[in-house]
């Protein structure tokens, strides 16, 4: 499945940073800006990669921006969430990484 796939070479990529950080001696400030650069290059592709799936996914509202499938019993404080009927949902517009992940996209378009 392509969104598996995707999903375990940004997983990959991340190990890589992190296992690369923890060999290397990050004494210079010019490799810790590299490392820096390197994460946030990273998390910035997940970003983009998320945005461009939420808006084509057949669960986003673009009325209200959020996910009309993925739901939460609590408040969740580390995102952007509403309760919705009794039930948390989250506010992907402002959260697109977790459409990189979601295991329930699903593409509005066929």
């Amino acid at each position: 499945m392509l969104l598996k796939s995707s999903f375990y070479r940004i997983l990959q990529g991340i190990a890589f940073l992190l296992t690369n950080s923890k060999k290397v001696r990050l004494t210079t400030k010019k490799n810790k800006e590299d490392y820096i650069t390197d994460i946030a290059t990273v998390l910035a592709n997940i970003m983009l990669v998320g945005k461009e799936k939420t808006i084509k996914c057949q669960y986003y509202d673009t009325s209200t921006g959020f996910c009309t499938l993925l739901k939460f019993d609590v408040d969740v404080p580390t995102l952007h969430v509403a309760n919705v009927d009794g039930v948390w949902r989250v506010k992907v517009d402002k959260h697109p990484e977790i459409c990189v992940a979601c295991p329930y996209w699903r593409s509005k378009y066929g």
